[in-house]
């Protein structure tokens, strides 16, 4: 942390968490907080070979400088955040760590020394200020870092699946874009929520714009006249969701929000990739059609059952 402008870089990526987690009232989130310090560290250990080792070796820092331990699942008292709040909030930690990365000699290496120590300073005063023990706070640091590594980890299996298994077939890329919208709501409709289908077209389309993809991120007015589910993706959604569930049972993601939100990222990355102007296969309009219309058909099958 001595190296030059690495303490700076530290007092100004802690100043931007708080105020990112600052609601209107002025008074700080103390999990938008942790959720955004989470996403900082996703970013650091993407590019290593084993980020989950390393993950569980800072955390045992992390865990050794403040002489506590994570609260066991059972004994948890603070709720985690769902899983839409943690791709939110994560995926903006992510892109303030990218920001840093760059005016930073040794890269992310350094992010990640400065977010050790953010979270050594910051913890118990989210302890003292706050009423939030540290124990909960690396508990749900850990539990926010692993799902969003998990998300990313699995967008990108999932989209190279669609290239090279599915569009590789013979497969279209209409059918693909409707049938990753209809699995996406199929899984979400596995858990019974009074949320509506629109926070799934919030993930969609932040990915989407994350990989290039314009316009607004709600895509209203994009419904298909053909929403009732009759077009045949039951086979179609029974297939995707045979090659996903290999990797969601191999990394223990049993929740279906989780899992919906992992399809609902490829969903929206594959939507920017074949419209991009490099690849220009489909109308970014129709490309986002395509998945919300298959989302709505994936919710009304479910509904059918």
């Amino acid at each position: 942390m001595d190296a030059p402008g690495t303490i700076e870089e530290a007092k100004a990526i802690d100043a931007i968490l708080k105020h990112t987690a600052t609601g209107p009232g002025g008074s700080l989130d103390p999990a938008v907080f942790l959720m955004l310090l989470s996403g900082i560290m996703t970013e650091t250990l993407i590019e290593y070979e084993e980020p989950d080792a390393v993950m569980e070796q800072s955390f045992h820092r992390i865990s050794q400088l403040l002489h506590v331990t994570p609260v066991p699942d059972n004994l948890a008292k603070i709720p985690l955040p769902s899983p839409v709040e943690i791709d939110s909030y994560t995926e903006c930690g992510r892109d303030i760590a990218r920001e840093s990365a760059e005016r930073l000699e040794g890269g992310l290496e350094d992010v990640h020394e400065i977010i050790i120590a953010i979270a050594f300073n910051e913890l118990p005063v989210l302890q003292e200020e706050h009423d939030f023990p540290i124990p909960e706070g690396l508990r749900m640091m850990i539990e926010a870092v692993m799902t969003s590594l998990i998300f990313e980890m699995g967008t990108q299996e999932f989209a190279d699946l669609m290239i090279e298994e599915f569009i590789g077939e013979d497969w279209s890329i209409s059918d693909v874009l409707l049938t990753l919208g209809a699995t996406c709501g199929a899984y979400y409709a596995d858990k019974k929520t009074e949320s509506t289908a629109d926070e799934m077209v919030v993930v969609m389309s932040a990915e989407a714009m994350r990989h290039g993809m314009g316009g607004s991120q709600l895509w209203r007015g994009l419904n298909s006249a053909n929403d009732d589910g009759s077009t045949g993706v039951v086979r179609d959604i029974d297939e995707f969701r045979e090659v996903f569930e290999e990797f969601f049972e191999i990394v223990g993601l049993s929740d279906p929000i989780a899992r919906a939100v992992t399809v609902a990222r490829t969903g929206g990355r594959m939507a920017a990739l074949v419209s991009s102007e490099e690849m220009g296969i489909v109308q970014p309009a129709l490309a986002k059609m395509l998945l919300k219309s298959g989302l709505t058909q994936g919710l009304n099958l479910s509904d059918h059952d």
